[in-house]
């Protein structure tokens, strides 16, 4: 790229000779991040993921390119479930006189 920093020029030929060399690939990505080009600096964390999958900084330094770049934030949380509807009302007799097979009809 014509306005990149002779480090970065340098960093990426020194990444290019020496691929699997995971500290100075994170070092360029830490490079791009810090000038704004979070989407390059994705590309080259990836690649530190795929030799060293468990490498903290690494992980730690692509959640802060992936935030960067506006990438994607977890769901808000669902809204609460809205309160069931109260049960209807039985209806009682209003008279207080007994009902069904008790009240007396034969």
């Amino acid at each position: 790229m014509p306005d990149e920093s002779p480090l970065l020029n340098s960093l990426r030929g020194a990444v290019a000779a020496s691929p699997d060399d995971v500290p100075l690939r994170l070092h360029l990505a830490q490079l791009l991040l810090d000038a704004g080009r979070s989407g390059e600096a994705v590309v080259e964390v990836a690649a530190a993921l795929q030799r060293e999958p468990d490498s903290e900084e690494a992980r730690a330094l692509m959640g802060r390119a992936m935030g960067g770049q506006g990438g994607h934030t977890p769901d808000p949380a669902p809204a609460a479930a809205p309160a069931p509807a109260a049960a209807p009302e039985q209806w009682q007799p209003s008279d207080g006189q007994p009902q069904g097979p008790a009240a007396g009809f034969d």
